[in-house]
């Protein structure tokens, strides 16, 4: 019964995200605004906007112009359904379910922001550190993670100007930055260090076919957020399960997981 009610409330979360991922980049109104189709204009009723089912039951169209309606908005939906049931699941109803649903939450908004629009907003990324700073300031010091951000934001600033010089052109942009400088502050310099190198890993796999088979040239731009996103999944996974390597999960520290108490 409980996880009924959790997978519900992760409904709602997702349908709240699918809406702030549509606006916050577009800097439209995220108060008591209205939804609407974006083909038609026409302004959604209840029963247009009930998680998943609607969808569903629409066979993903719009009820009005019946135009097609991204599959993105049931993805997010159904990952903050599967997210919250595995967060309970994992913490129980404590302080680590909180911190870490807060975390994923925004980790979830960057993603498909990031992706659909190559913008991460900056009011994600300072919520995302300001969220690690507290996790840390509850485990030990807040300092640390403020140090973690400094040389996680850091390193990828100076990255980025390293392959700029090299390229001749911007290679990562600002916002990719602050999202490791927030990772910095949420996992540790270490865990966010592994974030960017699975993430390089991950996006090469998908970045190269699509080079090969000239579905993008060397010159588009590519959002990179997600793949550090992807990133630090990975590594918050194979430390939990124990299945990383062990100079991995011997040099991770984040706040709240099991092998730093």
């Amino acid at each position: 019964m409980i996880y009924s009610v959790v997978a519900v409330v992760g409904a709602i979360a997702g349908s709240v995200a699918n809406m702030l991922i549509h606006r916050l980049p577009r800097q439209l109104p995220i108060g008591m605004a209205r939804s609407k189709c974006p083909r038609c204009h026409t302004t959604l009723n209840g029963w247009d906007l009930i998680p998943i089912f609607s969808f569903v039951t629409s066979m993903g169209r719009c009820r009005h112009c019946k135009a097609q309606i991204s599959g993105r908005y049931l993805l997010v939906e159904l990952l903050c359904v599967g997210t919250s049931v595995g967060l309970v699941a994992y913490w129980g109803f404590s302080a680590p379910l909180l911190y870490w649903a807060i975390v994923a939450y925004l980790g979830l908004l960057i993603f498909f922001i990031d992706m659909e629009t190559q913008l991460i907003p900056n009011s994600l990324s300072h919520t995302l550190g300001i969220t690690g700073v507290f996790g840390h300031a509850l485990t030990g010091s807040w300092t640390t993670a403020v140090m973690a951000a400094v040389i996680a934001g850091g390193s990828m600033g100076a990255l980025s100007a390293i392959t700029q010089k090299i390229y001749r052109r911007p290679t990562f942009g600002g916002g990719d930055t602050q999202l490791m400088a927030a990772l910095g502050s949420v996992l540790g310099w270490s865990a966010a260090g592994w974030s960017l190198y699975v993430g390089f890993i991950v996006g090469g796999m998908v970045t190269a076919p699509l080079l090969l088979f000239k579905i993008k040239a060397r010159t588009d731009k590519i959002a990179f957020g997600p793949f550090i996103i992807l990133g630090a999944v990975i590594v918050i996974g194979a430390c939990l399960s124990g299945y990383g390597p062990t100079v991995m999960i011997h040099t991770v520290t984040i706040p709240y997981l099991p092998w730093t108490q």
